[in-house]
């Protein structure tokens, strides 16, 4: 029918990521890249937690095969600056890399979690653009 194919990941799949890709009928990936790598497992709340198919499939998206971005939803409570800088280190190459604001409301599955300003978030996205040019804030006002 001609649709355009997106597809959303976590990126913990990436055999099955890159056996989509490979069939031709995504047309783009957004994943998500939940922390660093030292703090992934205690984001995702799996303690230990074995990040190499997460490389992986950051790996075969940065082999350029299928239009794609990273993101990041970027919680006071989970993330330092220093934290993003790792994660912009890791993902270096990346064309995009987006930040996405949390705003916290009723459907957030954990309650009391805490957001950054607008002036704070948009500052670390002028910090990470030494190292990826193409990093963009979402969900800002």
């Amino acid at each position: 029918m001609g649709f355009l194919v997106k597809l959303d990941t976590n990126g913990s799949t990436p055999g099955c990521l890159d056996k989509m890709i490979s069939s031709g009928k995504i047309d783009y990936v957004a994943m998500d890249v939940k922390n660093s790598p030292e703090k992934y497992g205690q984001t995702i709340g799996i303690q230990n937690y074995d990040i190499s198919p997460v490389n992986e499939s950051i790996n075969i998206l940065r082999s350029g095969k299928v239009q794609y971005e990273f993101r990041t939803t970027v919680v006071r409570d989970y993330h330092a600056y220093e934290d993003l800088l790792e994660i912009a280190k890791w993902i270096s190459g990346a064309e995009r890399y987006f930040l996405q604001r949390f705003i916290d409301s009723k459907t957030v599955l954990q309650k009391g979690l805490r957001e950054y300003s607008d002036t704070e978030i948009r500052q670390f996205v002028q910090k990470l653009k030494e190292i990826i040019p193409g990093v963009e804030l979402r969900g800002a006002s």
